[in-house]
């Protein structure tokens, strides 16, 4: 499983988990990925940042 932060036409920002990046890429061009407030099914994955994991201090 995926999270893509997503950004509609309208500038609504939201999040959706998606089984991997061709299920996302499917469904978009399917017009199936729509946002949540205002419907439209103009989508696009929003810049993220990755998180990583730092080690604890304890770790070390």
């Amino acid at each position: 499983m995926i999270l893509y932060r997503l950004i509609c036409s309208e500038g609504h920002e939201f999040e959706s988990w998606f089984r991997d990046s061709e299920a996302y890429d499917r469904q978009a061009a399917q017009g199936a990925v729509s946002c949540p407030f205002c419907h439209s099914t103009k989508v696009a994955k929003a810049i993220m940042a990755p998180h990583v994991a730092r080690r604890s201090a304890r770790a070390r």
